[in-house]
């Protein structure tokens, strides 16, 4: 059984911590942002952390439902969406949104700040399909 409260504890986390900063940071002219190491470094952690966040809730619904193990993270929304339990049409997106958080963890120091800032500006509302994809899971979850 998937456990709701850790599921829901980090959509929290995203809607109400990461999502509201990036926002702001995004608020920002491209000058401020590119030029000030601490925005940079907030918006790569906050950014790293929800989509980090996004992974830990669909390889928490891959472990309890036994959908087996995943090749790389990219995948496990693949195997997610053969089940049903995403829509497919997002995989894509999510696919990407891991690449940039692989990126971040790997080669951080080669990351351009103006795209970087132009993504929180433009692509914040792809982690909302997500999580409207894993409360509708939940509302669907006997209670345990």
């Amino acid at each position: 059984m998937i456990d709701a409260r850790r599921i829901l504890d980090k959509v929290d986390y995203i809607r109400n911590t990461a999502k509201p900063v990036l926002a702001q940071l995004a608020a920002l002219d491209t000058s401020s942002f590119v030029n000030d190491p601490i925005v940079l470094g907030a918006a790569k952690y906050y950014l790293h952390s929800a989509v980090e966040a996004m992974l830990d809730m669909a390889n928490h619904i891959m472990a309890r439902r036994g959908l087996g193990m995943f090749e790389t993270h990219a995948n496990t929304f693949d195997i997610l969406a053969d089940h049903g339990l995403v829509r497919r049409e997002y995989v894509y997106t999510y696919k990407q949104m891991i690449g940039l958080r692989n990126r971040l963890v790997h080669v951080y120091d080669d990351i351009d700040p103006a795209i970087l800032h132009q993504i929180i500006g433009q692509e914040l509302g792809d982690f909302d399909h997500f999580i409207e994809d894993i409360t509708t899971l939940l509302a669907q979850e006997p209670e345990g």
